[in-house]
């Protein structure tokens, strides 16, 4: 390993290239080369600017069974291409793929015209933390509107919502960990993100399935969903206190004998909520560890004359 010296000139930090390096990529003074941060702090240096080659598929299929082919467009659009082109070769209706609701989700994205299927990204998901800040937040709004009693189809709306930030959440978090240097997030941050996700979703399908005799059940439980949309938002992270405190609170949702669609339901949401908190109290020791580091690397490199105070 070649190890340098951090020069200072004000507020910049800088090192040296090697000049044998420089000579062998023909790195002058006014080259330009790449530069890209990876997850471990580490930076790689290209000695040649590329730009990202955007990904695309094409694919041409004959096969006629709907649910097949929903699952092989899902599959394309929650990989992180640019655009992707499906040609039905089979007498396919495409008007009854159109028709499937719970399909509706993503379709939004999707261009379907006779027997061709296409997408073209609009846009780029970079925040998937955010997006599950947003689906905690929809979930309460659902849980809120149910306790009503009424408006059934904006309770319907609130799942649809949900389902797409799902779908969108998995679409950004294979981005980040196909293309780790520009994800914002560690990959352990999007493995929470994303199992934290699967589980509010799974609670948004039980609730629109729930009668009004169970309310007084779904006000415990949006004490609960409060808890974590407020964890969420947290600015200084997940803090394992908040993560203890739902926890207690999801533990003490009190269970029912099976005897019962109701007391189902009611052990469903239980257990997922109880799952979201064991991925919080994960999340809050990880970034406690990384508290810890951050305090001996100060100890560290801190001057000789300041570390015999720690």
């Amino acid at each position: 390993m070649n190890v340098r010296n951090v020069q200072r000139t004000g507020s910049m930090f800088y090192i040296y290239l090697p000049t044998g390096w420089c000579r062998k990529y023909r790195i002058l003074a006014a080259s330009k080369v790449a530069m890209e941060t990876n997850n471990d702090g580490s930076l790689t240096i290209i000695p040649e600017v590329k730009e990202r080659v955007q990904k695309r598929i094409s694919i041409a299929i004959d096969e006629k069974n709907e649910d097949v082919l929903i699952m092989l467009i899902m599959a394309c659009f929650i990989n992180p291409v640019h655009s992707f082109r499906i040609e039905l070769k089979g007498d396919v209706d495409i008007t009854r793929i159109l028709d499937r609701k719970n399909f509706v989700a993503g379709f939004e994205f999707v261009d379907l015209d006779r027997n061709v299927v296409t997408y073209q990204a609009a846009i780029t998901v970079n925040d998937p933390d955010l997006l599950l800040r947003s689906m905690a937040k929809r979930l309460r709004g659902m849980i809120e509107i149910a306790l009503t009693g009424t408006a059934p189809e904006a309770i319907a709306k609130y799942e649809e919502e949900i389902d797409r930030s799902k779908l969108l959440i998995n679409k950004a978090v294979l981005a980040g960990l196909t293309h780790h240097d520009q994800a914002r997030l560690r990959p352990i941050e999007l493995h929470y993100v994303s199992l934290i996700s699967v589980y509010l979703e799974r609670i948004a399908d039980v609730i629109i399935r729930m009668k009004p005799s169970e309310q007084p059940y779904l006000k415990m439980v949006l004490e609960v969903v409060e808890l974590i949309r407020a964890a969420l938002d947290d600015a200084g992270g997940i803090s394992y206190a908040s993560a203890i405190d739902i926890a207690k609170k999801a533990l003490k949702l009190k269970e029912k004998k099976m005897e019962s669609i109701a007391a189902y339901n009611i052990a469903l949401i239980r257990n997922n909520l109880i799952n979201v908190s064991e991925i919080l109290l994960d999340w809050s020791m990880t970034l406690q560890m990384d508290e810890g580091e951050g305090k001996a690397s100060a100890r560290t490199n801190a001057p000789a004359s300041h570390r015999s105070s720690y």
